[in-house]
């Protein structure tokens, strides 16, 4: 299973590249530039970290 938006961003800002590494061979590569600009199609929205969480399990659970 991945792991939580916290602990990715967490990884992501604080751990080693061996860490980082290890992180992205088994679950792939994480976002290493700002992701703005996904507010632009109008179909966007943004969802809490909560909700992140709750869809995240759910496809887990699916999967």
């Amino acid at each position: 299973m991945a792991a939580s938006l916290e602990e990715v961003l967490h990884l992501r800002d604080h751990a080693d590249r061996a860490a980082m590494g290890s992180y992205e061979r088994h679950y792939g590569v994480l976002a290493e530039a700002v992701l703005d600009g996904w507010q632009d199609p109008p179909q966007a929205s943004e969802i809490s970290a909560e909700e992140f969480e709750l869809f995240v399990g759910r496809g887990q659970a699916n999967s």
